[in-house]
């Protein structure tokens, strides 16, 4: 856990940092964003902001669904999803931005199951973005705004990202874009690693068995990092791969952009 929450260290709206704003966009932080993987949360409204964009983060909205309806509680999955949906309505966004693979697909897609279908919420659904899909489609990212970073780089596509909202190439593009970056493609970087959200807690052996195919290939790869968008991929998979005392790290891609962004002080 984060010694300070992403909520707690920003105000509910944040201004762009030269000149006025673009657009404004909505955050949802997912409760990783929030309370664990806070660095992220400060790559995404850096970049944002940096870029002219004004970020608002709802300070009531709480976790997305996903884990309680993939443990068989619809009832809590429909109280929380309605929450965060008239929530969010209360704000005059343009986008929503989400960076969080389970987050992006609740907010998009699970979201529909439980709120009756209206031109709300297919306003609302098509108004989300997964924060590397955001990038690639709203923010030019000219070659002399990033500074190097000298890593061997690979990727984990996330289930809910690559099969739950059909999200592949942006990331990859992005870690591309980066000079220095030695992009290299893992064997099988699809197959899921074993997290399945919490699967990993409540069946660990069986996890860790799907997440060994995982770290062989990572190994085979031979990389310093791998990147992706999911925070409990991100956990798992850094969890087996300190079993195995293999060097490889975790990290997420809009964290590297923003790191080499912040090289040369654009952001």
């Amino acid at each position: 856990m984060a010694l300070r929450s992403t909520q707690s260290k920003y105000p509910e709206v944040i201004p762009p940092k030269n000149g006025p704003a673009k657009k404004r966009i909505g955050y949802f932080t997912g409760c990783a964003g929030n309370l664990i993987y806070t660095n992220v949360a400060t790559s995404v409204i850096d970049i944002l902001t940096g870029y002219g964009y004004e970020v608002v983060i709802p300070k009531k909205q709480k976790c997305n669904g996903t884990p309680v309806l993939a443990n068989g509680d619809y009832e809590g999955a429909k109280m929380l999803m309605e929450h965060n949906f008239n929530l969010f309505q209360q704000y005059d966004l343009d986008a929503i931005v989400v960076a969080c693979s389970s987050c992006g697909m609740s907010l998009k897609k699970e979201i529909k199951v439980f709120i009756d279908d209206s031109p709300e919420l297919k306003e609302f659904t098509e108004k989300v973005y997964d924060i590397h899909e955001f990038i690639a489609e709203n923010i030019d990212i000219k070659p002399e705004e990033l500074g190097t970073l000298p890593y061997k780089v690979s990727y984990h596509d996330p289930c809910h990202m690559v099969r739950g909202q059909g999200i592949a190439d942006q990331p990859r593009e992005l870690l591309k874009k980066i000079p220095g970056v030695d992009f290299k493609e893992m064997k099988d970087p699809a197959v899921c690693c074993g997290s399945a959200g919490s699967y990993c807690i409540t069946h660990y052996d069986t996890a860790i068995k799907i997440n060994n195919h995982k770290v062989k290939n990572i190994q085979a790869a031979d990389v310093d990092y791998v990147a992706t968008g999911c925070p409990t991929c991100v956990m798992h998979i850094q969890d087996n791969l300190i079993q195995h005392e293999s060097p490889e790290k975790m990290r997420f891609v809009v964290e590297m952009l923003a790191d080499s962004l912040r090289a040369t002080k654009t952001i």
